[in-house]
């Protein structure tokens, strides 16, 4: 090697990382453009512009929301005044608003289960979907967890959900506007953590409906509308074989808060 070549050495940096302003968290990143027009070109041409949108709403609103929300962080209220237990979690004004952004303005959860969402005529496929939320996860990614979930949990009810179910759940889960319902999945135990094969929470049939008892430990997106559980039915088998996933709502159909505890 020629020991006469010296490789200039960057300048340090003052304050630490620097911060991205003042960019398009979209048209700053040549790749992507790359391979979206390599791999879904005609999809891609039909929302560029919503990506644009995004990308600058991700620099100047959505990253100032996401770092007002992590200095405010969620509480939660047990009890009401009376004494009754309410499970009541509350979220600062700008987690809210980034929950508006993502589950309503750009369908984030919606767009790849039905037609209409930011004005398309059929569902988003994986690829432009994931483009999306690649955008968005780079101003905030706590948020994709609550969106994933109830993203995760239309597929399962549009897949393996009753008829019932999918006419009583699934609008509201993939819904765009102020009534949409978000989802959790209630999986870990303490005993055994990511392996639910040591999972101890019990169902038990009730008529119509199950009963479910046990504890759960580190439940995502705890504030949910509806959760899907894992318990082991009665006379199961050990192990995960012996598991079944069961839909839990927060408020049952009679309008009486469910019997789980926060």
């Amino acid at each position: 090697m020629d020991e006469s070549i010296k490789v200039p050495q960057p300048e340090p940096i003052k304050g630490g990382m620097p911060e991205p302003t003042e960019i398009n968290y979209f048209l700053s990143d040549p790749h992507i453009h790359f391979l979206l027009s390599h791999y879904v070109n005609d999809d891609y041409q039909l929302v560029k512009d919503k990506l644009i949108e995004l990308g600058d709403r991700a620099n100047n609103e959505i990253d100032p929301l996401s770092r007002e929300a992590d200095r405010h962080p969620p509480t939660l209220t047990m009890y009401d005044k009376r004494g009754q237990r309410i499970n009541d979690v509350n979220y600062h004004s700008s987690y809210s608003r980034l929950e508006e952004i993502g589950y309503e303005e750009f369908g984030l959860v919606a767009m790849s289960h039905r037609s209409g969402v930011m004005g398309a005529e059929t569902a988003f496929n994986k690829v432009m979907k994931y483009t999306f939320w690649y955008v968005f996860a780079q101003a905030e990614f706590g948020l994709c967890c609550p969106m994933s979930m109830t993203d995760s949990a239309a597929k399962i009810l549009e897949d393996y959900g009753s008829v019932k179910l999918k006419k009583e759940y699934l609008p509201q889960l993939i819904s765009t506007k102020s009534d949409r319902m978000t989802a959790a999945q209630f999986m870990t135990e303490k005993q055994g953590g990511s392996d639910v094969g040591a999972n101890s929470v019990r169902a038990e049939a009730n008529g119509d409906s199950w009963l479910i008892t046990g504890d759960k430990w580190f439940c995502s997106n705890v504030s949910a509308d509806v959760a899907l559980v894992l318990a082991r039915p009665t006379g199961a088998k050990e192990g995960t074989k012996g598991l079944a996933m069961f839909l839990v709502p927060r408020i049952l159909p009679s309008g009486e808060r469910n019997h789980y505890t926060i």
